[in-house]
């Protein structure tokens, strides 16, 4: 038997190409990371050194390609994801498309409920329960944003972390503690320094506080994000990440009218989650910061 994954390139990606591992684990399972936006251009990339046909199954998990659909509709595909913009719209592919806490917690009911002779051990359960807590940004579990953390503290993010976490979720080692004591220090560091701008824009037929600011490195955003929707009582806070030429966009808890999910595939050609998505610079962004004023 010969499997492969393409994943989302995080850490409820990551956990889901390891339950891949966990239930089945006498199959030669091999793995690519994508995203959304870059997702045509990697599987391609693949497809270039592998023939499709060679693989018994390939999953694609945690991802929205339904706009791929002319390049990964094969029979041998499985497609799990749990985003709400997501159509199924797969003819010879199987899609599992259902709006979730997590892709982790849906893989793992789905796994569970067709091989339930498989034990998943209390360790591994906590690592898909900490994962879920964080992915769905409910924050009820305390080692859930610090599992994140560490997730993004590795040179190699993803590499690193399906090997240290490989059995599942015991405790923070001390190299782990020291990711996470670092990262904390950063964050409030960017905290005091940051600069602001922000308006009142009409989104979605209503008026919404936007604030926004430039955050070059990739961890901390929802932290950064939640630190301004907070201290400016925004409806929603964007974090543009100039070298990455991306834009992340969160929104208040308390606002459930708006999904940014939408808002993001239009203003900058991404997706994502009702209450968090993101994209890349566009035009159609550029002008809309032009709205934008700083706030003192």
């Amino acid at each position: 038997m010969k499997y492969h994954v393409f994943t989302h390139f995080d850490v409820d990606g990551a956990v889901s190409y390891l339950l891949i591992k966990w239930f089945f684990p006498n199959v030669n399972i091999s793995y690519s990371t994508s995203c959304t936006m870059r997702f045509r251009e990697d599987w391609n990339n693949w497809t270039l050194n592998n023939n499709i046909k060679d693989y018994d199954k390939i999953f694609i998990l945690d991802l929205d390609i339904c706009d791929c659909a002319d390049l990964i509709d094969h029979e041998n595909v499985l497609v799990i994801d749990h985003h709400k913009s997501h159509n199924n719209v797969y003819k010879k592919a199987k899609g599992i498309i259902k709006e979730y806490s997590s892709a982790a917690k849906l893989c793992y009911k789905l796994l569970n409920k067709l091989h339930p002779d498989v034990n998943i051990t209390d360790a591994q359960k906590k690592l898909i329960l900490l994962t879920d807590d964080y992915d769905s940004y409910t924050l009820q579990l305390p080692d859930s944003q610090k599992l994140n953390i560490v997730f993004n503290g590795y040179n190699k993010k993803f590499e690193s972390f399906i090997k240290n976490f490989a059995r599942g979720f015991f405790t923070f080692n001390l190299e782990q503690q020291n990711m996470i004591k670092l990262h904390t220090q950063k964050i409030e560091s960017i905290k005091n320094n940051i600069e602001v701008y922000g308006e009142y824009i009409n989104i979605e037929g209503k008026k919404r506080k936007v604030v926004a600011s430039f955050v070059n490195q990739s961890g901390g955003i929802n932290e950064i994000a939640d630190y301004l929707k907070d201290k400016f009582n925004a409806d929603i806070a964007m974090i543009v990440n100039l070298k990455q030429q991306s834009v992340s966009i969160r929104r208040s808890r308390k606002d459930d009218s708006l999904d940014v999910s939408n808002f993001a595939k239009k203003l900058v050609d991404g997706g994502g989650h009702e209450y968090a998505a993101g994209g890349k610079i566009t035009e159609a962004f550029l002008e809309f910061t032009k709205l934008l004023k700083q706030i003192k």
